[in-house]
């Protein structure tokens, strides 16, 4: 082993804290789901972080920024131009176009953690469209036979 053999052992550390249990009755808040009350007994979330000029700010920089990048899509070593390829470059659909939908997409990561889009295909499989969905609304279950999502309240 050597002489500095111990000192290369890898730490070991449990992921839970022993001081906040998981059992706790703010775990929602721990984990960043839902309304956090804050030491000045404000309450913080995402509607009233945006009403933050520098926070709104931030998100509205790195979504646009990051959406008005180039998307290239490739298939193996070679590019795609049509179909996905020209629908993720283009429009998404008939009503947003690919910039609209990547900037509300990090809107949503950033904000809320994730983006959902509905993926549409013709007859063939050919993917046609791509609708962004509200997470609000959206409710995923599971069935026995496939995984289904459900897009009400």
């Amino acid at each position: 082993m050597g002489l500095f053999g111990n000192f290369k052992k890898a730490e070991v550390r449990s992921l839970e804290n022993p001081n906040a249990p998981v059992s706790a009755e703010n775990f929602l808040h721990i984990m960043g789901w839902g309304d956090v009350q804050s030491s000045a007994r404000v309450t913080v979330n995402i509607d009233n972080a945006l009403g933050v000029h520098a926070v709104w700010a931030a998100i509205n920089f790195i979504s646009g920024t990051l959406a008005s990048l180039p998307l290239e899509v490739y298939r193996g070593n070679e590019r795609v131009t049509d179909g996905i390829g020209a629908l993720l470059n283009r429009a998404i659909n008939s009503t947003a176009s690919s910039f609209q939908w990547r900037k509300y997409s990090y809107e949503q990561v950033l904000t809320g953690g994730r983006s959902v889009a509905l993926i549409l295909r013709n007859g063939r499989g050919d993917v046609t469209d791509l609708v962004p969905l509200d997470l609000d609304l959206l409710v995923l279950f599971t069935c026995p036979t496939l995984r289904k999502a459900k897009h009400s309240k």
